[in-house]
């Protein structure tokens, strides 16, 4: 969409686009239910499978409460999910955490009453140590099947979309929170 710099008003015109595309809304639970519904709902597989020539074909079956897992570095981050968690149950969502183990994340689980997970995830850069967490972090995404995972920290964003992919779950989000 092209601007004619002599018609009357382009300045004003290129002011407010600028505008609308700087405008953030405030963090609100609802906007993020209303997203990652959105997400899984386009991430999961629908109908028949194609790719599965001469075979009979593949329906999959849309899970009734989609999972979400929460993956962030330690468990003094869990402050940032403060109200979505409620919010999300009650519309539906089946929600787990992870994080390094430590007595607020089983405080938050027992509060909350989700499911959470202790994974150590070092807070320093460890290359091995990362991998390991990578390793770890994928193995338990697997046995989980979540529809989506959805990163918080730096670190634990890193590391949760790494093992998401690793674990082929198809819906990934991360938000730079924690700096």
């Amino acid at each position: 969409d092209k601007f004619d710099y002599n018609q009357p008003n382009t300045r004003e015109r290129l002011a407010a686009r600028r505008r609308a595309r700087t405008h953030h809304e405030p963090p609100n639970p609802a906007s993020a239910c209303v997203i990652i519904a959105s997400i899984v709902a386009h991430a999961a597989p629908r109908g028949h499978d194609e790719r599965r020539r001469g075979r009979a074909p593949v329906i999959h079956r849309r899970k009734a409460m989609p999972h979400v897992v929460h993956v962030l570095t330690v468990p003094d981050s869990l402050i940032f999910l403060a109200g979505q968690v409620a919010f999300m149950r009650a519309r539906g969502f089946r929600l787990s955490v992870v994080t390094s183990p430590g007595a607020d994340l089983d405080a938050f689980g027992a509060r909350e009453g989700i499911a959470t997970y202790g994974l150590e995830m070092p807070r320093k850069i460890t290359p091995a140590g990362d991998l390991r967490s990578v390793a770890r972090l994928a193995r338990l995404l697997r046995s989980l099947r979540p529809d989506l995972v959805h990163g918080h920290t730096p670190k634990g964003g890193l590391l949760a979309m790494l093992a998401a992919k690793a674990a082929g779950v198809r819906a990934r989000v991360y938000h730079m929170r924690g700096l």
